[in-house]
């Protein structure tokens, strides 16, 4: 089992991302938010969340899984994406994953988290929120932080 704690992760949450088209040259990120927009209650979306690591140890195979968790329901996942990383060779330096997370769909607005396992083993927690533009059964309602 490989030692990532001292390994430093950040989680960004974006409408989506776009590659360089250089090889090695990471992608650009677009439209990071702390909010993803709902048109209507409920509803299904799609969006990118990238996670950046420092000092992780590529030395030997690893399971990467990343979920998204309602605050209301600490316990359950409302979507997860998992994967086997091969081990690498050699220093790797900073690593940026990109998750395509599409047609998640979010029942009412409010906070939900974004947590990063490796080897089923918690690395990192960010939160976001969903905000309603439209409405929800003919009522207006914004953010909730609760």
């Amino acid at each position: 089992m490989t030692d990532n704690e001292k390994a430093i992760f950040k989680i960004i949450v974006s409408d989506g991302v776009e590659g360089t088209g250089q090889p090695g040259t990471p992608p650009m990120i677009i439209g990071p938010t702390l909010t993803l927009n709902m048109p209507v209650v409920p509803t299904a979306l799609s969006f990118n969340v990238a996670v950046l690591a420092y000092k992780m140890d590529f030395s030997e195979p690893q399971k990467l899984q990343l979920s998204i968790i309602s605050h209301d329901k600490p316990t359950e996942s409302i979507q997860t994406i998992a994967g086997n990383l091969p081990a690498m060779t050699g220093p790797v330096g900073t690593m940026v994953f990109n998750f395509g997370v599409h047609n998640t769909v979010f029942h009412k607005v409010g906070a939900y988290d974004v947590l990063v396992s490796i080897n089923d083993k918690e690395v990192a927690r960010d939160t976001f929120w969903t905000t309603n533009t439209g409405s929800t059964n003919g009522t207006n309602k914004d953010i909730s932080r609760d």
